[in-house]
């Protein structure tokens, strides 16, 4: 029965060492990827809104040439970072990673409170 058990604890420390070796540092991978892209889809969403509500305030003062410069400017600006969020479907790739992420930390949890 002795020898049973310390087969069971050798073999649950085996395993114990893979998902430390493979498990964890996977978690982490994803705990650094998905911060660009998190940071990415704020930002873009930010100056896009912020961007959109100066056109209609420098409308208002668009006799100047400068004016209708900048107004088409901001306008160029959002149309790129539209696109490029579109593109790159950062939203897309943070969620991704943050759902992978959740799911093994779940999992593993999981695990440890089964063998626990």
């Amino acid at each position: 029965m002795e020898d049973r058990r310390g087969v069971v604890d050798a073999r649950v420390a085996e395993l114990r060492a893979l998902v430390d070796r493979e498990v964890v540092p996977l978690i982490a991978w994803y705990q650094r990827k998905k911060r660009w892209p998190r940071r990415l889809h704020r930002l873009s969403g930010i100056l896009v809104i912020a961007l959109g509500a100066t056109i209609p305030l420098l409308s208002a003062y668009s006799d100047s040439q400068p004016v209708r410069i900048t107004i088409g400017a901001a306008g160029a600006v959002i149309a790129v970072i539209t696109g490029l969020a579109t593109i790159y479907e950062w939203q897309k790739t943070w969620r991704i990673f943050t759902v992978a992420q959740t799911e093994l930390e779940a999992h593993r949890l999981r695990w440890d409170l089964a063998l626990g």
